[in-house]
């Protein structure tokens, strides 16, 4: 595998035009947050025609450049110290092992019932976010030769109607015996379709010709920003927090390289939602409820490149 290395490139940003979002969990109310501008090209003039250089990855990216620039980070939470730590990100080993027997990634969603603007929901989960996670599954084992699960639960869904209250606590039973049962599994990946206030500009950007949904990595410190004070939630420990991180980094990193532009900014929040069962935990947001299906399809292999570099480079 091919890992891919880029010094720099340059950049410019359109004019300051904000995505909301809401950051939906399962105990507290929406946040609205803004998103950084959309890049859809390598050089784009600025409205004043000012250009700037905006460094991605080398080795003078400081940690403190890169909280400031590839981050955002929820008021409900925040960094300490350490947190972010770019050489430490970019000399973990984070490969799996590509010849294990049994499968060496599962995908999974604790949302499942997130739809698009053309979904037909009457067809099934293959209208939304369950049928963008079986093409990222389809690539990564036909182009790069990875084992994939694919779980089918439901858990936004109690008694046949749909449910967001709980399902975190409903998905990690379920997750754990798939995980239990699969030890081969090294990559977990619970994949999500953003939610954006109506109205709200598109997400999306263009890759060799193709309309793409842009995609947000998502971390949970788990810790509360109280008054000012970082607090601790020792309720719910994740003991591979830097793990989740050093992965956010170098997938958006590898993505970026390529592709600039697919990502949006890694977005920080407080607690740990599905990222504590394995090391290599990633939750992913592919486009929002305005962007059509096949958009977001068009991102998986974009996707799964990033993923690929970062995982089965030697």
């Amino acid at each position: 595998m091919l890992c891919l290395i880029l010094s720099s490139v340059i950049l410019s940003a359109d004019k300051d035009s904000a995505v909301l979002k809401f950051i939906i969990d399962d105990t507290l109310p929406p946040v609205i947050f803004a998103d950084v501008p959309v890049y859809k090209e390598a050089i784009i003039e600025k409205e004043e025609h000012e250009m700037f250089e905006y460094i991605l990855f080398d080795d003078t990216v400081t940690d403190e450049y890169a909280k400031e620039n590839y981050y955002i980070v929820s008021d409900r939470t925040g960094f300490k110290d350490g947190d972010i730590d770019i050489n430490a990100f970019n000399s973990m080993d984070l490969t799996i092992n590509k010849d294990a027997k049994g499968p060496q990634v599962l995908i999974f969603h604790t949302h499942s019932s997130e739809m698009f603007a053309d979904s037909d929901i009457s067809k099934g989960l293959s209208e939304g976010i369950w049928g963008v996670g079986e093409e990222l599954k389809n690539i990564l084992e036909k182009e790069y030769g990875l084992k994939v699960y694919h779980d089918t639960g439901q858990y936004d869904v109690v008694d046949g109607k749909m449910s967001t209250l709980g399902s975190y606590e409903r998905m990690e039973p379920e997750v754990k015996k798939i995980l239990e049962k699969y030890s081969t599994i090294e990559l977990v990946i619970d994949l999500h379709r953003d939610g954006l206030p109506e109205g709200s500009d598109k997400l999306i950007t263009e890759i060799n010709g193709e309309q793409c949904a842009r995609i947000m990595l998502f971390n949970g410190l788990t810790r509360l920003n109280e008054d000012g004070e970082l607090t601790d939630l020792d309720e719910l420990k994740n003991p591979y927090i830097k793990e989740n991180l050093a992965l956010s980094y170098r997938v958006y990193q590898n993505s970026e390289k390529r592709f600039p532009g697919l990502m949006r900014k890694m977005y920080m929040e407080a607690y740990r939602y599905s990222l504590h069962m394995r090391p290599k935990s990633m939750l992913v947001e592919v486009g929002a409820q305005n962007n059509l299906k096949q958009e977001a399809k068009n991102s998986m292999k974009y996707l799964a490149a990033a993923i690929a570099d970062t995982v089965l480079c030697e």
